[in-house]
């Protein structure tokens, strides 16, 4: 990986990093002019094709049972090596990092914004190459167009279900240059817009439903979301984490949802996390480690809002803090400094013929961060989750809204070495009830 072949790479004095390591006597370290005799990989199967020639010349020898290290690129096990004409092809299975330290200290802290050129570059990755959504990919491509379709890229729900084939387009607003996606399912329109502006981003997410000419049915998000600072301190002695201390802190911003259905006819329930790349993906290296940081967003949505009814609600959400998890030895520990965790809510209201249930409900997850190293985990998400609700139910009658902010986050420190179970946790949480009529 190069700082020129790659626009997801930031640039070195971008981050500060330590890495101070010695490796274990069965690790062979591939890096800098060693790494012209890889030939091909494939992140499937997990199989390294090498020129033979050029890993003899390099004085590069590894076994089976070796661990591979691959600069930027893989640490694996080595299962077989099998030489073929004039190369060598190597099976490999996954390694942790402590198979490949036996002691010293890995760290690095980054702030990670969202600078227009930078994002632009990304943009145009993903727009143009389906391979950059889920992997990361050295290869620089330009798209043919401003507007590239992608067919062979689908935003599916939590379900697997393909919810539709995304459009991705630059549109500029005065000064300001939009990234933007659309798709359509059936009849529901979603059009998601990310306005990079340096140390923050702003964020406008829509979903409607047409009826004729005019849409009946709207669920709005615009707010803005602070870049995040991803710190970390992972420490090793004799092949054994005994410290960790990984951070994804100034977790800050403003969201508004917005409410309206009238007479949609709509019943339906969905979730869908948008593609992984056309959100924010910074990887920065650390020695020889790649660390991956991604920035996402989430929708979720569930109405019931039959012909001639109506439902609308608006709330105000501001969160701001700093996020993360801590292993002594023995332990993980989850920290959170939320300083600010507010919901401002507005006028909510809905109303229907009589017996007529009446339910519509808008969630955002943004910012949903996830922090990896290599290709694996280890924080699956820090997230800021924001609903809002409103109903009216019968016998008696009910009017009522309520509104959620939640601060969630799991780890999973497999790589790392530690065979813990997998975990999630709340880390805050706001909840309350807006406007309320005839509720016992």
């Amino acid at each position: 990986m190069s700082d020129d072949a790659d626009p997801f790479l930031l640039p070195a004095g971008d981050v500060d990093t330590t890495f101070d390591v010695d490796l274990t006597s069965e690790t062979v370290l591939l890096e800098g002019e060693d790494l012209t005799a890889l030939e091909t990989y494939d992140l499937e199967t997990h199989q390294y094709i090498f020129d033979a020639d050029r890993l003899r010349s390099s004085g590069v020898d590894f076994e089976e049972g070796s661990v591979l290290w691959i600069s930027g690129l893989a640490l694996r096990r080595v299962n077989s090596v099998e030489e073929r004409g004039s190369t060598l092809v190597v099976d490999t299975e996954f390694a942790s990092l402590n198979e490949a330290i036996s002691d010293g200290t890995v760290g690095w802290d980054a702030d990670l914004g969202f600078t227009s050129s930078y994002t632009s570059e990304q943009f145009d990755r993903v727009a143009a190459e389906d391979s950059v959504l889920g992997s990361s990919n050295s290869l620089g491509v330009s798209p043919a167009s401003s507007t590239v379709a992608l067919a062979d890229v689908a935003v599916t729900n939590r379900a697997g279900e393909v919810m539709g084939r995304p459009t991705f387009q630059r549109v500029q607003n005065g000064d300001r240059e939009v990234l933007q996606l659309e798709f359509t399912q059936g009849t529901t329109d979603y059009v998601f817009g990310l306005t990079p502006m340096g140390d923050e981003v702003r964020l406008k997410a829509e979903m409607t439903s047409p009826s004729g000419s005019e849409a009946n049915l709207r669920f709005t998000g615009i707010g803005t979301a602070k870049a995040v600072r991803a710190t970390g301190q992972v420490e090793y002695a004799d092949s054994e984490l005994t410290a960790m201390d990984v951070e994804a802190n100034q977790l800050e911003g403003e969201i508004e949802i917005d409410i309206a259905a009238a007479g949609s006819g709509v019943e339906e329930e969905t979730e869908i996390p948008l593609p992984g790349g056309f959100m924010f993906r910074h990887i920065f290296m650390v020695g020889a480690i790649p660390i991956t940081v991604t920035t996402s967003i989430e929708l979720k949505a569930r109405i019931n809002v039959v012909s001639n009814a109506s439902a609308t609600a608006t709330s105000r959400f501001s969160f701001g803090g700093d996020t993360g998890f801590v292993y002594d030895g023995t332990e993980v520990v989850p920290e959170a400094a939320i300083g600010t965790l507010k919901i401002d809510p507005e006028s909510a209201d809905s109303g229907a013929y009589f017996g007529q249930p009446v339910h519509a409900g808008f969630g955002i997850t943004f910012p949903r961060v996830s922090i990896s190293v290599f290709d694996q985990l280890l924080i699956p998400y820090v997230q800021v989750g924001m609903a809002l609700n409103t109903s009216l139910s019968w016998g008696p009658v009910c009017k009522s809204s309520y509104i959620q902010l939640i601060v969630q986050a799991g780890y999973d420190l497999t790589i790392l070495g530690v065979n813990l179970a997998a975990h999630e946790t709340t880390l805050a949480e706001e909840t309350t009830e807006g406007d309320q009529e005839g509720c016992e």
